[in-house]
């Protein structure tokens, strides 16, 4: 009995899939869309014949965003979590999707796990553990065959607030402290091709955060509403400063109260207490005003941190406060900015320069959600894999012969094309 992998679109950030099949039992693992501007985009149809079931390492769309193509006879995995965050997506902007999935509820073809359970599927068995990453309960998963031992990492970083379980986890529950051999290290590699040694960590983001908010107490930040940690960097950075947290959407609400039941049940970090859906001219009373006031003269008073995106409806809010010079504080990724890079979007890019030019003050703050070049060499050094290391979701698989891990290690590096 032999174990066969395959690869499609490894070369690539966004639209990885792994195939991992024995020969009884097959597995699929993520099957998202390309990036937005992607050179060779792959629209060619996925032969899920024979396929037993398709796992989800978290709900970005460059992982999850062709799901809609998957037979329905073919049951899907994901983090319980995952799915909530999901819903509230696309009940907002694909409720024929969401209709689809609660059918998959109905029938049994949606399983949702959690960490460290394992799943049996035929002679596969996938365990999932939690990672750190900019997408909240994303998974790395252990894959058992009868005759090879894989560790898929999905996405993931040392650097979010959870980032410090990452080397731990490998150590004592992956490998069980050396008791456990793998054989196949199947890792992302993003950032080889970004020219970063190292990134901003979520705690001194927040200390960024925090100098601004020190000398200017009205901010705007536009953020993915899915981002658990950045978004709780904000607000907890805003929180310090007694400026209260808006949010222009029902939708932003939704989510943020999905993160505060879920990660914040067991992290006070994840708690987002005390944010309201912006409606500036809403009258509010309290008992130690005289007389009413407007959520806007409110805000004006206690300062405010407001979610947003750069859409055409943000610029009535901001244009309410521009006599403050708000801050706006642009948390994505820059490529979006980058004119030269193919994801470039030009409305976003002419609309931060619009504010900065009607006189709001317009700065970039942002972390990676993905592993730094010296972490993803302390995952291989720690998981120390016996046969191969596969280095996917990346642009420039041949930087990982440049880390700092042993020549045996490097030995083991096949590039996937």
């Amino acid at each position: 009995m032999s174990t066969d992998i395959e690869f499609f679109g490894a070369d690539k950030i966004g639209g990885c899939v792994t195939v991992i099949s024995t020969d009884t039992s097959r597995i699929v693992i993520d099957f998202g869309e390309d990036l937005p501007g992607c050179e060779n985009p792959d629209k060619s149809p996925f032969d899920f014949q024979g396929t037993d079931a398709v796992f989800f390492t978290h709900y970005h769309g460059d992982h999850i965003g062709r799901i809609g193509e998957i037979p329905e006879s073919v049951p899907v995995c994901m983090g319980e979590t995952s799915y909530k965050i999901l819903q509230n997506i696309w009940e907002r902007v694909d409720k024929l999707r969401s209709r689809k999935m609660k059918e998959r509820e109905s029938n049994n073809t949606l399983l949702l796990f959690k960490s460290e359970a394992t799943i049996s599927v035929g002679d596969i068995r996938i365990t999932p553990y939690s990672a750190d990453h900019s997408a909240y309960d994303a998974y790395m998963f252990l894959i058992e065959t009868p005759d090879k031992k894989i560790l898929h990492t999905g996405d993931f970083r040392a650097h979010g607030y959870h980032g410090k379980e990452l080397i731990p986890l490998i150590r004592e529950k992956v490998r069980r402290n050396g008791e456990r051999d793998i054989d196949i290290l199947i890792t992302e590699g993003t950032m080889m091709s970004r020219n970063v040694k190292k990134v901003m960590t979520e705690e001194q983001m927040k200390e960024e955060a925090g100098n601004i908010f020190s000398r200017n107490r009205y901010a705007f930040l536009i953020c993915s509403s899915t981002n658990l940690d950045s978004l709780a960097t904000f607000h907890n950075a805003a929180k310090s400063f007694g400026m209260q947290t808006f949010v222009y959407s029902s939708y932003i609400s939704k989510q943020l109260k999905t993160f505060s039941d879920t990660a914040g049940s067991s992290d006070r970090t994840y708690r987002f207490s005390g944010y309201y859906l912006l409606e500036p001219e809403k009258q509010l009373t309290h008992e130690k005003w005289k007389k009413p006031k407007t959520q806007a003269q409110f805000m004006r008073d206690y300062g405010f941190l407001v979610i947003i995106k750069p859409e055409d409806y943000c610029r009535r809010y901001i244009e309410m406060f521009i006599d403050l010079t708000p801050v706006i504080i642009y948390s994505m990724w820059d490529g979006f900015l980058n004119v030269n890079h193919p994801a470039y979007n030009k409305i976003w890019d002419d609309f931060l320069k619009e504010q900065k030019g009607n006189g709001a003050e317009v700065i970039y703050l942002h972390t990676s959600g993905h592993a730094d070049p010296d972490t993803i060499a302390e995952v291989i050094r720690a998981v120390s894999p016996k046969e191969a290391i596969y280095p996917i979701h990346t642009e420039s698989s041949s930087g990982f012969y440049d880390l700092d891990i042993p020549q045996e290690l490097k030995d083991r590096i096949v590039l996937l094309r």
